[in-house]
């Protein structure tokens, strides 16, 4: 991300919507590639738990992240413990955008329960993947989401940001943390 973009609201806001399309690009790989994996009851249960815990770290990772940027002196952004709740607002604008051109898909581009028109598949498929991390809980079937795929799409990003800003503002580092332990345990292997 450019630097100038990095510590304006913004920039941070933008930054919450790159790590959603990383996730999702990432899963929609995986999801792919391991057809036989997901496409059992099992697996596609193992895969979404993946999915989803992958996706919180990366949200709250974002959030953690804008809570420490905010906190340098040479940024012009104050913290402030609720801003976690404002970064996940333009990725929600797109999550929305992609369950309506899910909807409108299979509503106005398909007969007799499958999808006909090319615009219709197209649609079908990129919000197929972009929800691919965690589409085994959605209930994404024929045009429709079940209740918790809703909460899903709409609350979680808000959480896991407002729980990641909310850590970087106290001062918590979860990945700081977890490389400092990797670094440690090299760092005694070396002098063995």
């Amino acid at each position: 991300m450019n630097k100038k973009l990095k510590y304006t609201i913004f920039g941070q806001i933008l930054h919450t919507l790159t790590s959603h399309a990383g996730i999702a690009v990432m899963f929609a790989f995986l999801w792919l590639i391991m057809i036989a994996v997901w496409t059992t009851k099992i697996g596609g249960y193992a895969f979404g738990i993946i999915g989803i815990l992958t996706y919180f770290l990366a949200i709250y990772n974002a959030g953690c992240d804008a809570a420490l940027d905010d906190k340098k002196p040479y940024s012009p952004l104050t913290p402030k413990p609720a801003k976690g709740l404002i970064l996940p607002v333009l990725l929600t604008a797109v999550n929305i955008l992609f369950i309506v051109l899910y909807k409108c898909s299979w509503a106005f581009g398909s007969t007799d329960g499958y999808i006909k028109e090319v615009w219709a598949i197209i649609g079908n498929i990129l919000s197929i993947l972009w929800f691919s991390m965690y589409k085994t809980f959605l209930g994404m079937e024929r045009g429709h989401f079940e209740l918790q795929g809703y909460l899903i799409i709409l609350i979680l990003p808000f959480i896991a940001s407002a729980l990641g800003y909310f850590a970087g503002y106290n001062g918590y580092d979860i990945y700081g943390k977890l490389n400092s332990l990797a670094y440690e345990k090299s760092k005694k292997k070396k002098k063995k």
